[in-house]
């Protein structure tokens, strides 16, 4: 009876009983695994993925389904559908053209990840795709299936039993579960459409399921709708959305020059060396740049020269020659920056974020000790933008806010200095009248 313990409780300990049994690696299993990824349809294969924390270096293995894995791409990368948005420059894009392009974008990203590793900032995208199961459910699963490939067959029946054993686990996990068991014997599953169960797929690379998305790119691009955007820009990366009327909030934030700047995004090239950058920058260092490249002078404080060169780039692209004003418009904050920043504000809802920097409460919550401290607070203000807000500072102190429109701010400060020049010659008359 001893014997029976000691050995029950050395089944019991971490290296003797992995909760996760090894996964095949051959050619073909790889190869079919990333088919299943592409499954981006109402039956949507299981995928064995691993998750890495950019911002903590934690990794875990989990299975998941494929449209799980599209959801976690289009949250980590900002890939959702925009519909509205401009494709060709003119034409917006409807719900359905939108959701295409949504599609090809997270396409993208999983060619650039052929072996389904993925290094994510997010915690929301990180939690999304932790696995729920335990190892006491895989372990069941496993006896149950190592049962039936004992006698040579694990048929469709087995599987439906299986499916009916666990049909009561919430948010799909014991079809999780038996995905995983499954794929640790090398046998590829997915999602039945109408039955929500698991089904065996002994070949997902002969799935069709890529077809109606080529068809349709395909239409797509014979009304040109333009996807050499798409192919231009790195795979994976994290893009500013510019719909029309965030231009517009844009011009109005880079006309912004006062002691409570907004914040902008700004598209430099350098006429001598064509490099090109995109940054995030204060309006103010936008003026004081525009100043250094055109010989203006703002000693005076009067920004009408700027604005008038500002006004003829209103999309905020700019060619510059002389390096310091270039060197005013790089960006001070790097993709660590960027990250961390994401990790912190990626995870509040909208509702919070408003309400915590309306009050000045979330500067510090995002500003570490030992880092360039305006990196940070730049850094803070591009994930803000990434968010869909327009984020601004406060007079003179470092405090990032958030505004509901800079153009609505601007038109109201027009407003005000209009009220306080009236006021001034109407004083000025009393005066001389007296």
């Amino acid at each position: 009876m001893k014997r029976v313990i000691i050995l029950m409780a050395l089944c019991c300990l971490p290296l003797s009983c992995p909760v996760y049994a090894a996964f095949p690696h051959t050619e073909k299993f790889n190869r079919e695994q990333q088919c299943a990824a592409r499954q981006l349809s109402s039956s949507p294969s299981y995928v064995k993925v691993t998750v890495e924390s950019a911002v903590s270096g934690e990794s875990f293995d989990s299975v998941i389904t494929s449209v799980e894995l599209a959801e976690a791409i289009a949250t980590e990368f900002d890939l959702w559908p925009k519909a509205g948005e401009e494709n060709p420059a003119g034409t917006v894009m409807n719900e359905e053209r939108a959701h295409l392009f949504s599609q090809f974008r997270i396409l993208k990203v999983l060619m650039a990840h052929p072996d389904l590793r993925f290094k994510f900032a997010s915690g929301v995208t990180i939690e999304s795709l932790r696995p729920l199961y335990e190892g006491v459910l895989l372990s069941d699963i496993r006896t149950f299936i190592d049962k039936h490939l004992a006698f040579g067959k694990l048929d469709a029946g087995a599987v439906q039993k299986l499916n009916a054993r666990y049909a009561g686990l919430e948010h799909g996990v014991g079809r999780a579960a038996i995905a995983h068991v499954l794929l640790e014997k090398g046998i590829h599953s997915f999602v039945q459409d109408l039955g929500q169960s698991v089904e065996l797929d002994l070949a997902p690379c002969e799935m069709h399921g890529e077809e109606s998305l080529g068809h349709a790119i395909v239409a797509m691009a014979r009304h040109r709708h333009d996807f050499a955007t798409l192919s231009a820009s790195q795979a994976g990366t994290r893009r500013v959305s510019w719909p029309h009327e965030f231009k517009r909030e844009q011009w109005c934030a880079a006309l912004n020059y006062s002691s409570s700047p907004s914040y902008v995004v700004v598209h430099v090239t350098d006429a001598f060396s064509g490099e090109a950058f995109t940054s995030v920058v204060e309006s103010t260092v936008l003026h004081q740049a525009v100043a250094a490249e055109y010989g203006i002078s703002l000693l005076e404080g009067d920004s009408k020269a700027t604005d008038q060169v500002i006004t003829e780039h209103e999309d905020l692209r700019f060619e510059f020659r002389r390096q310091e004003a270039i060197a005013l418009l790089r960006p001070r904050y790097s993709e660590r920056h960027l990250l961390y920043a994401r990790s912190v504000l990626s995870e509040k809802t909208k509702e919070d974020i408003i309400a915590k920097f309306a009050v000045g409460q979330a500067t510090q919550s995002f500003v570490s000790a030992g880092e360039n401290y305006w990196a940070q607070i730049e850094a803070a203000a591009y994930v803000l933008f990434e968010l869909g807000f327009y984020p601004s500072r406060d007079d003179i102190s470092p405090t990032l806010r958030v505004r509901p429109s800079p153009c609505e701010y601007k038109e109201q400060g027009e407003r005000m200095a209009g009220v306080v020049r009236r006021n001034v010659r109407l004083l000025n008359s009393i005066q001389s009248f007296r």
